[in-house]
């Protein structure tokens, strides 16, 4: 099964935010997925089971370094892949 994930990223707390962020997304950039770039979210799409993976591994990197909040908006129809 396809899905896109919108996602964004907010580290907490942290002065130095933006190199975090910008480590998030470099993440996201070295994976085999289609992935769409925008000032507030990012947009992953492929296989279901490689995109949760994707999201698992940063969860696991990321939470356990800062806090944060992760906004995830799941779908399979939009867009049609």
């Amino acid at each position: 099964m396809k899905i896109s994930v919108q996602i964004s990223y907010y580290p907490l707390g942290e002065k130095e935010f933006k190199k975090i962020i910008n480590k998030f997304i470099q993440h996201l950039k070295d994976k085999d997925v289609e992935i769409n770039f925008s000032i507030m979210s990012s947009t992953i799409s492929g296989d279901k089971e490689i995109v949760l993976k994707i999201i698992d591994e940063l969860i696991e990197l990321y939470f356990s370094r800062f806090n944060s909040i992760l906004d995830l908006k799941f779908s399979n129809s939009c867009p049609k892949l």
